[in-house]
């Protein structure tokens, strides 16, 4: 058991005995079936980290604060992944490869896909929220159209059956998806007009590609891509491609930063929850879908997320 998780272990037991100690059947009722007896024991005990739903629950039926026990469950995540900490080799010495040569970018990403994943992924974190405030501001009229055109095409593409086939026409459709994608980040980047961050399209495509067409265990901290795209990941996409349509660059800069962290494993941060509620406040109903016909079902999605602060299915 590392450190971090010890330390949550033991959080749990002293909020546990200053309500008196409560047993798990004691909890699973109160809960009103929210949770079962068993799951409870298991948040309790914290042999293993459990998930953050689960452990959010116990600690509400405890009548603890949440933000403490996000924050000890985050650290303890954190150090269970594989490659964490860096080796000391990884963590001092500097690669003596061109990271600006994709082909080479390519080939680490196979021999060392859980190295490259992460630092790329901290890439997209560092400019993708940037480049998407920029790009609701420079982007021409037609260009924001197209972009949102994209979000609503990805969205179809991740609803449609044949995503998750194991056929032909799934992997083409797979692709397609893929490529779409990939068009509007892009677009995001080059919109940015910025050539310095518009210069890294190519790592950025990198991460994407492999994160689609090969991380199904998680790779560099991120959670495994789903069988099927999230609904609340595409109708971020809309959210973030109707905040520069109306030119809101803070919108758009809130729901890169949502998008970016849906991939990663742990709650929803607080600082991108906040960003994300002040986000949708400020957008136009009627440019989600023809007359707004789409805006229900985006709000619904987008209120259960910062309600529950926990991604959907974990």
């Amino acid at each position: 058991m590392n450190e971090s998780l010890r330390r949550l272990r033991t959080a749990i037991k002293e909020l546990r005995l200053e309500v008196g100690d409560p047993s798990g059947r004691e909890l699973a009722r109160k809960s009103g079936g929210k949770i079962s007896h068993t799951t409870v024991c298991a948040v309790l005990r914290c042999d293993v980290l459990p998930s953050w739903r689960n452990l959010k629950e116990v600690v509400r039926l405890l009548g603890g604060r949440i933000e403490p026990y996000k924050e000890l469950w985050m650290a303890a995540q954190r150090a269970a992944l594989p490659d964490h900490p860096l080796s000391t080799t990884e963590a001092e010495v500097e690669p003596s490869w061109n990271v600006f040569d994709m082909a080479a970018v390519r080939d680490q990403l196979i021999s060392k896909p859980h190295v490259l994943m992460r630092r790329l992924t901290e890439l997209r974190f560092a400019i993708e929220p940037t480049a998407s405030f920029l790009a609701a501001e420079h982007l021409s009229e037609a260009e924001a159209d197209r972009l949102t055109d994209l979000a609503c095409q990805l969205q179809d593409l991740g609803r449609n059956e044949l995503f998750g086939s194991d056929s032909a026409l799934g992997a083409a459709h797979r692709e397609k998806y893929r490529a779409v994608d990939v068009e509007f980040h892009g677009s995001l980047l080059r919109g940015c007009r910025n050539e310095f961050i518009g210069g890294l399209i190519g790592h950025v495509t990198a991460a994407l590609d492999y994160r689609i067409e090969h991380d199904r265990v998680g790779t560099g901290g991120n959670k495994p891509f789903p069988a099927v795209p999230m609904s609340i990941a595409l109708w971020l996409h809309r959210g973030l491609a109707v905040s520069v349509q109306q030119r809101r660059c803070s919108a758009a800069e809130a729901f890169s930063r949502a998008i970016l962290a849906e991939i990663r494993e742990g709650p929803l941060p607080e600082s991108v929850a906040q960003a994300l509620r002040a986000a949708v406040a400020c957008l136009d109903p009627r440019l989600m879908g023809p007359g707004g016909t789409d805006w229900p079902d985006f709000e619904s999605e987008i209120d259960e997320l910062l309600t529950n602060e926990v991604w959907p299915g974990r």
